[in-house]
């Protein structure tokens, strides 16, 4: 009998393998580490903390979006995976090679044997053999038909990198406009605060002079402390949002994040007239998500032929080893065999692998429909948003240029005495709101656009 082997193929698959995975870890882009000095003053428009050891990082959407792309983990990883399922896609074509067989063979024979006619005899022998062969197995249906689907398993990965990477830009712009949210809300929340502390000073200045009252300058230091509460809690909500931007973006958490031109107005990405049809169609065919599906059913359609037709195409079997063959190494004749046919495996496992591969089929297909439909789905909720964008906007700003006015008018009021000092609150309080209002009104409309763009595959 003869010592099974490793047929070399597999064992040249396997290095290959090996060599992708290397050649991954070597090939994968570095990820640069970013210094600061924390012993230097804050940079030019950091929002200051009463931190005084406080790091800063200026960043603007372009360097998050540039970040995102080059330093997410998820895109790392999902890089990693696409060389896996190429290097995986190249075993799959190597296993229909010839197998080289190099074989070293000891056999032993000691007690009765017999030849085909004839009687017993008492035998004691040994041999050795030295060679090598070269072993073929191969199925032109399923070695075929198996290679083109695990390499279109394969693109089907690298196309689902690409969706990645765009979701993971998202992302960062998302996480951006938290950040951006954030640093004006707490220019807001000062603003708010140094009003209420010149509000405070003139109450205690009337009320020193006789002409106020005490109530007004309590009144007044009250909201001058829930102002004052208003800035702390802005300053801890822009440190979690530059928290979570860094954390997506690979820089230490230690690292404040701010934005130096903290401005904010409507992207504009969408021309007035919305068709809703052509971002549907657009969506559903330029989705790279789509396409990764797309290749999936197809690897699993081939994947299918391949198991309805392996059991009755027969197999190509092909042997040949050339060898010494005698009693020891001094003492070697040459040997050859050649052995060459045709074989079928009619086995009923096989016959059951088309029934899980057209279950593997059904499944690649309603996860094809599912995507479509979650396109749409998102392509319609976010068109909704986008349209209805410019008067929320517009409704916003309306409010804060009446909040505005309304607190010059109540000022000019109060100063002259005609006012009470609960007026000016209130008015102050109404401006604070209004100007978060068209803040946040904003983000949102920007959000919902460059989701829509998202959603339809730009």
């Amino acid at each position: 009998m003869k010592i099974p082997l490793v047929p070399t193929s597999l064992l040249l698959a396997h290095l290959a393998c090996s060599a992708c995975a290397s050649q991954s870890r070597l090939s994968l882009p570095p990820i640069e580490q970013i210094s600061f000095d924390t012993d230097a003053p804050p940079p030019e428009g950091a929002p200051g903390f009463s931190n005084p050891q406080a790091a800063w990082m200026a960043v603007d959407a372009r360097t998050v979006a540039a970040l995102a792309g080059d330093r997410s983990f998820e895109i790392a990883q999902s890089w990693l995976d696409t060389q896996s399922a190429y290097a995986e896609a190249e075993i799959v074509s190597r296993e229909a090679w010839p197998s080289l067989v190099p074989a070293i063979r000891f056999f032993s024979l000691d007690g009765q044997d017999q030849s085909t006619v004839g009687d017993f005899v008492d035998v004691d022998k040994q041999n050795l053999e030295l060679g090598a062969g070269l072993i073929l197995e191969y199925n032109p249906a399923e070695a075929r038909i198996a290679a083109l689907a695990a390499r279109q398993r394969a693109d089907a990965t690298a196309v689902r990198s690409k969706a990645l990477t765009r979701a993971s830009v998202l992302e960062s712009q998302e996480l951006f406009d938290h950040l951006l949210f954030a640093q004006l809300d707490l220019a807001i929340a000062r603003e708010l605060f140094e009003g209420a502390r010149s509000v405070v000073r003139i109450a205690r200045a009337r009320q020193s002079q006789g002409r106020g009252l005490r109530a007004d300058r309590l009144r007044a230091e009250s909201l001058e402390a829930e102002a004052q509460g208003e800035v702390l809690r802005a300053e801890a909500n822009l440190r979690e949002n530059s928290i979570l931007l860094a954390e997506h973006l690979r820089i230490s958490p230690t690292i404040t994040l701010f934005a130096p031109e903290p401005r904010i107005e409507p992207l504009g990405l969408f021309d007035d007239e919305l068709d809703l049809d052509a971002l549907l169609e657009e969506a559903v065919t330029t989705r790279p998500e789509v396409a990764e599906a797309l290749l999936r059913v197809e690897a699993a359609e081939n994947e299918l032929t391949g198991a309805r037709l392996g059991p009755w195409v027969p197999s190509l079997f092909a042997y040949y080893e050339g060898s010494g063959f005698g009693e020891n190494f001094g003492n070697l004749k040459d040997r050859e065999e050649l052995a060459v046919g045709l074989q079928w495996d009619l086995s009923p496992a096989r016959f059951a692998r088309s029934q899980l591969a057209r279950l593997e089929l059904q499944d690649e297909e309603l996860a094809l429909a599912h995507t479509r439909e979650s396109i749409r789905a998102a392509v319609t909720r976010y068109f909704e948003w986008v349209r209805i964008a410019a008067p929320l906007i517009e409704q916003a700003g309306r409010r804060v240029e009446a909040s505005e006015e309304a607190l010059s008018v109540v000022q000019e009021r109060y100063e002259a005495g005609s006012a009470l000092i609960l007026e000016v609150i209130e008015v102050q309080r109404e401006l604070a709101l209004a100007r978060r209002q068209w803040v946040r009104v904003t983000l949102d409309n920007n959000r919902s656009e460059r989701r829509l763009a998202f959603a339809a595959g730009r």
